[in-house]
């Protein structure tokens, strides 16, 4: 069970390398847990064990197999089992409360935000939770979907970039990519929340209101 890192409507995931250094019996029970969790155990046989330690020990880092019920997708360090029938959100748009919580449920995340009078002694800025000048940002906060063609100017960075791009170099897996949740101003971003922010809104010395936005399970 310590091999399963996420659980969402009609998928398992995998870690691929937990799983990977399993002895194979163990690798196959495994296999036979997440068709447990999808109500599918009864359908695998040693064959279709046979292609899921396959994916997981092969070499392409990017591949995918469908078995009788069920698809695997191995993409970077992750290994998804899920229904074949599985739906996709293709939209989500919403206002991002402040301060307050935005549910993304289409995601399973939350957005928690909060305003400061001063930045933290230790002013960081992670994967899970991002600061802005409030008194910079215009208009409301848009939380929304990666649209392709996305680009944003990364923190630290001069020009854009497109967020395709960065999603690949932080090997978010393309599955994935629409669930992240993106913030926008107009026709700025300011983060691919969980994924990396722009410089749109930095803090500096003289703000004089900080935005605190935390990227949370649901």
């Amino acid at each position: 069970r310590e091999a399963v890192v996420e659980r969402r409507s009609g998928a398992v995931v995998l870690d691929r390398a937990t799983v990977a250094a399993l002895h194979e019996a163990l690798s196959s029970r495994v296999l036979l847990h997440a068709a447990e969790l999808l109500g599918k155990r009864a359908e695998i046989s040693s064959t279709h064990i046979k292609s899921f330690i396959d994916i997981v020990k092969g070499r392409k880092p990017n591949v995918s197999a469908d078995i009788p019920g069920l698809k695997l997708t191995r993409e970077y360090g992750r290994v998804t089992v899920s229904l074949p029938d599985v739906k996709r959100p293709v939209h989500f748009k919403a206002t991002l409360k402040i301060p307050g919580i935005t549910p993304v449920r289409e995601a399973g995340v939350v957005l928690k935000a909060t305003l400061l009078k001063k930045a933290p002694p230790a002013l960081a800025n992670g994967e899970k939770t991002a600061y802005f000048d409030f008194d910079g940002i215009e208009g409301p906060v848009i939380v929304r979907q990666f649209v392709p063609g996305d680009r944003m100017t990364p923190l630290g960075m001069k020009g854009t970039k497109k967020l395709k791009d960065i999603f690949i170099e932080k090997k978010v897996p393309r599955s994935l990519r629409a669930l992240v949740p993106v913030l926008s101003i107009g026709s700025g971003i300011l983060w691919a929340a969980g994924v990396r922010r722009s410089g749109l809104c930095a803090v500096k010395k003289d703000t004089v209101r900080v935005l605190k936005v935390e990227l949370r399970e649901a």
